[in-house]
């Protein structure tokens, strides 16, 4: 199932700091309105704290801090996009935060151009690939490459949120 939504062509499109980003809807379990989060002592600089997710403490990392941009300040167009990844046998939800979430649209493999070569080639390495619409560039987000395993291991030791295969 998840190989035939991977395929699929679908993205999830949001906008972080005046860019635009999409993500394949494979990793997105679910977009909620931004809440009352609480910060986490000796977190990394990227993680905005956590929240209560029906039950669930979920960690939320502030995806602008992520990918290098400048905070956006809330409004009442953040949202909290919900990630599932998987870590070794487990799967981990983490919320990424954006500055709005805009529509799933369908991007055919022939429109995806390489992302760009950078110096430091660490700016570019969660970006799969750009494509352009409208006269702007959309960058593909590879959500796995956000986060390695060791971040992620490291997130999964500050809350007790995981889901089970």
């Amino acid at each position: 199932m998840k190989e035939e939504i991977i395929n699929s062509g679908a993205y999830l499109t949001f906008g972080v700091h005046k860019e635009e980003f999409a993500s394949s809807i494979v990793f997105v379990k679910e977009i909620i309105e931004m809440p009352e989060v609480t910060k986490v002592p000796q977190s990394p600089a990227y993680m905005k704290g956590i929240i209560n997710l029906r039950g669930n403490v979920l960690p939320v990392v502030d995806l602008s801090v992520r990918f290098g941009l400048p905070t956006s300040k809330e409004t009442h167009k953040t949202r909290v996009i919900v990630f599932e990844l998987q870590n070794d046998e487990k799967k981990i939800l983490i919320g990424g935060v954006v500055d709005y979430t805009d529509d799933v649209v369908q991007i055919e493999e022939e429109a995806l151009l390489p992302p760009p070569e950078l110096e430091n080639e660490r700016k570019v390495t969660y970006i799969n690939n750009i494509v352009s619409k409208d006269e702007k560039f959309i960058m593909i987000v590879d959500v796995d490459k956000v986060f390695d395993k060791e971040e992620l291991k490291k997130l999964d030791t500050l809350t007790p949120v995981t889901a089970s295969v």
